[in-house]
């Protein structure tokens, strides 16, 4: 009689299989793919980081530069007037002076306005507005455009063309360490 172990052994006709022999093999070429696409895009990205601060260094320095052109002094010669020694009678009238107030607008003027913020709520934009006034500023509010987006904005200052009103942004961006931007309205 046949053992139990040699008659499985010799079932269905199945030879032994040396599975020693077989090796399994990797796909390297994607990974190695995929490995050089990452690379080169995070590289790229460097470079190009590297390249935008660099323009805006740039930048900043030319716009450094054009603001210390226009603020040299220029010497200005001054005539001198004589007069005769008259008398001028004083006048007793008082003088008035208009008390600062916010100003607003409800129609496009074609200025350029540097806002400060954008409300809105009527009633924040006031009290932002009254802040800038209380500062010194002569502050406005330009109201809202009807089928637009309905923000009451706050302007601290507006000029008539973009270069005066780009050059007074960053002077005021350094001074108020506020985040504040253009509106041609």
């Amino acid at each position: 009689m046949k053992k139990l172990n040699d008659y499985l052994k010799d079932d269905y006709g199945l030879k032994k299989i040396d599975l020693t022999k077989i090796k399994k093999v990797k796909n390297n070429k994607e990974i190695r793919f995929l490995l050089f696409i990452s690379i080169t895009i995070t590289i790229s990205t460097i470079i190009g980081f590297f390249i935008l601060k660099k323009t805006d260094v740039e930048l900043a320095k030319n716009i450094k530069q054009e603001i210390k052109n226009e603020s040299k002094t220029t010497s200005i010669s001054v005539d001198t007037l004589k007069s005769n020694s008259e008398i001028i009678e004083k006048n007793d009238l008082p003088i008035t002076i208009k008390a600062s107030e916010v100003l607003i607008y409800d129609k496009k003027t074609g200025k350029y306005y540097i806002i400060s913020g954008s409300f809105k709520d009527y009633e924040l934009s006031l009290n932002e507005a009254n802040e800038f006034l209380n500062n010194g500023f002569q502050s406005s509010i330009i109201l809202p455009i009807q089928n637009k987006n309905g923000y009451y904005r706050v302007a601290i200052d507006a000029h008539l063309n973009k270069e005066e009103a780009i050059i007074a942004l960053n002077k005021y961006k350094n001074t108020l360490k506020k985040e504040l931007w253009i509106l041609k309205h």
